[in-house]
């Protein structure tokens, strides 16, 4: 899976792969954002968003509204919460106490959502991705 984010008039950002086993690739990356922690940061952003989890030791808990997909690993546990495991409503990065990074799906249509907003709770970085139609 490719990663490519460009502006409006075609300026691209960075250019970013993910292979069948995991492994990320790095093609890419503009110059003033070519930082250790910032691609690193983009790389765990986006492996969240694209749903890439090892659900093989997931735990599932139920509320009146939610159903809720947890799965851990070394930084603390990620949480898929969906409408009746019909509908991702958002994805929560939390350390042991709180959620670190929040990622929203927004306007659904014909079951893809057409923005996601993936959003750091403990410092300022903000990604919003908008489905672009051809």
């Amino acid at each position: 899976m490719r990663i490519l984010f460009t502006n409006e008039i075609g300026v691209k950002f960075f250019d970013f792969a993910f292979t069948k086993d995991n492994q990320f690739i790095k093609y890419y990356v503009l110059s003033k954002m070519d930082k250790k922690v910032v691609v690193n940061a983009l790389k765990n952003d986006l492996r969240l968003a694209l749903l890439r989890p090892d659900l093989s030791e997931a735990k599932i808990y139920k509320d009146s509204a939610y159903t809720y997909i947890t799965t851990r690993d070394k930084s603390g546990n990620d949480h898929y919460i969906t409408e009746d495991c019909k509908k991702l409503v958002r994805i929560e990065k939390a350390s042991k106490r709180k959620p670190v990074v929040v990622v929203q799906m927004l306007n659904y249509i014909n079951g893809v959502p057409d923005s996601i907003d993936v959003q750091h709770k403990n410092f300022k970085f903000h990604i919003s991705l908008k489905r672009v139609e051809r």
